[in-house]
């Protein structure tokens, strides 16, 4: 919380100095005028005069650009990948980026950025014949009737984890769960 205030108060203090230069106002007054140490105001000052002589208005410095061009995410390429993926939207990344001759990682970003695609992974998953969904309903309908009625004193839990497994070298012995006794 304390850099969140300290941070505020040091973004208010350049503002402070930013509006003043602006306004006009030499170092020197500015310095008198606020208290604020001769190091900050000129460091601020620099910077500000230094972002002004290339943007005119602008209170921040401008950002340093790189040299090096990304030839690898042109146009061309991301037509490319378009046409593939709409031929065949089951073909995963890592084949595409081979088809088209760029990085994995670069097929990617131009999927995930550039065309707005979503990657997901195909999951085959067992189909359910009428047989079993009637007996799924069936059982659901037990179960939620032994629920209503507290099945005569037994208990029921349900876990998304793995409670209970077979000891190994053991195989006959079980461990069990003991019901605890009901508080009437």
């Amino acid at each position: 919380m304390s850099e969140q205030i300290r941070s505020s108060a040091e973004y208010n203090r350049r503002m402070a100095i930013i509006e003043s230069l602006r306004a006009g106002h030499s170092q020197s007054e500015i310095i008198r005028f606020f208290g604020y140490p001769r190091s900050t105001v000129y460091d601020v000052a620099a910077k500000y005069l230094a972002s002004e002589t290339f943007e005119k208005g602008s209170a921040n410095p401008t950002r340093k650009s790189h040299s090096k061009e990304k030839s690898v995410r042109t146009p061309a390429i991301i037509e490319k990948a378009q046409e593939l993926i709409s031929e065949d939207p089951g073909l995963s990344l890592t084949r595409l980026a081979e088809t088209v001759g760029v990085s994995d990682t670069t097929i990617r970003r131009i999927a995930e950025e550039d065309l707005r695609y979503k990657s997901y992974v195909i999951k085959v998953r067992q189909m359910l014949s009428e047989a079993a969904k009637m007996k799924r309903v069936a059982r659901s309908n037990l179960l939620l009737s032994s629920l209503k009625n507290e099945a005569a004193g037994r208990i029921r839990f349900f876990s998304n984890e793995k409670l209970f497994c077979r000891c190994r070298g053991e195989p006959k012995e079980r461990p069990l769960a003991r019901p605890q006794p009901h508080d009437s």
